[in-house]
């Protein structure tokens, strides 16, 4: 086996001043990791450069965020290098072999801050009240709900409705179904997917905290813009009427909010990690995390409004809430996943 003295690794880190150096300093490191642990660690910084990278060729991002960025990473592999002995000896076997990650380069990364939640409007059901303050963690969510195409390279199945091609939301999806994918997904590759917290959903579909009415950055629900119920008897002053398609739809098929999201009102109705309770925000958290009770209740919050779900339905304050155990035509999810 060889030696290698860490002051030379730190001094590589110290170098790698663009994408192609950091890639490959990753990957050298993640040869020379010993512990699956600290393989997997090596893994997830490798894919957030890679998403950042990303984010920044599609222009979401700025070149001075992509390198702080960048600068984050070298002092997180800096503190990794802290934690090892003098000289990393490199591995005999091949370190643990992990799925590559198409899901993490749909992750989108949402900037935490402090939002108004709920009834911002003054038009919304009692659920939706009082309008409150909460601040929420920096977190990834995913651009899409999770397609019939993802669905099937995980679990090996197909359990949705409307079946016309992979780029189809799953639907007909318990909330224990979207956890079995999920523990699966961690599993094969190391990152530590969840689903969303009823805060964050609002809050990323409302493209950080804006006062807007739906999940695409619109205050108009306009059916080319988004799969919903268009009928006349739906209509209300902030929608408009047009093609009822009475099924879902492709999910990259409509322009994406400000975030990157698309899908953030209508096509279908996607699972929150929150139990779903009678009443209204009275006792609810403030910190953007999960409202859960002990023991969990038998329903979950749903969020965004459907194919077949009124205008109103569709807003990005709108809650309702399902059966966990219901596998419904409507109903599917999206990824969430936090670094902290």
């Amino acid at each position: 086996m060889t030696a290698v003295p860490k002051d030379a690794l730190r001094e590589l880190i110290a170098l790698a001043q663009d994408e192609q150096a950091l890639v490959q300093l990753l990957d050298l490191l993640s040869g020379k990791s010993k512990y699956k642990a600290t393989h997997d660690s090596l893994i997830l910084l490798r894919s957030q450069y890679y998403h950042a990278a990303n984010q920044f060729k599609l222009g979401l991002i700025e070149f001075a965020e992509l390198r702080r960025e960048n600068t984050r990473i070298q002092q997180a592999l800096l503190a990794y290098l802290d934690q090892l002995p003098d000289e990393l000896q490199a591995n005999e076997e091949e370190p643990p072999k992990r799925l590559v990650d198409t899901f993490f380069d749909g992750m989108m990364l949402i900037k935490g801050g402090a939002f108004v939640m709920g009834d911002i409007f003054n038009e919304g059901h009692a659920a939706e009240k009082p309008a409150h303050t909460v601040s929420v963690s920096d977190f990834y969510l995913g651009k899409h709900p999770v397609t019939q195409g993802q669905w099937k390279a995980i679990m090996g199945t197909n359990p949705a409705r409307f079946q016309d091609h992979d780029l189809l939301p799953v639907e007909q999806v318990s909330w224990f179904d979207a956890q079995a994918f999920i523990r699966k997904l961690i599993e094969l590759t190391g990152i530590h997917y969840r689903l969303p917290s009823e805060a964050e959903w609002e809050y990323a579909a409302r493209e950080g905290g804006k006062n807007l009415r739906f999940g695409n950055g619109k205050n108009i629900a306009n059916p080319a813009e988004i799969n919903f119920d268009t009928r006349e008897q739906w209509q209300k002053e902030y929608s408009l009427t047009g093609e009822f398609r009475k099924k879902t739809t492709s999910v990259d098929e409509f322009p994406p909010n400000a975030l990157g999201l698309h899908d953030m009102s209508g096509n279908v109705w996607e699972w929150c990690e929150d139990d779903a309770r009678p009443g209204n925000y009275q006792g609810a958290p403030d910190n953007g995390k999960a409202w859960t009770d002990f023991p969990r209740s038998g329903s979950r919050i749903v969020r965004g409004g459907a194919w077949n779900a009124k205008p109103a339905d569709c807003r990005a304050s709108y809650r309702n809430g399902s059966l966990a155990n219901e596998k419904l035509g409507w109903i599917g999810f999206r990824l969430a996943c936090s670094f902290q």
